[in-house]
């Protein structure tokens, strides 16, 4: 999506350890699920 640049925040959140990636590919706006493949 236009305007969506990746990213990939790691820290913790209420003592456990988490990965939020942002911007990425979703599939319902491809359909296609080796766009989901890449990030995961």
């Amino acid at each position: 999506v236009s305007g969506h640049n990746p990213n990939l925040v790691i820290g913790s959140l209420e003592g456990r350890r988490v990965a939020v990636f942002g911007g990425r590919a979703h599939y319902y706006e491809a359909g296609n699920p080796a766009a989901m493949r890449l990030p995961l």
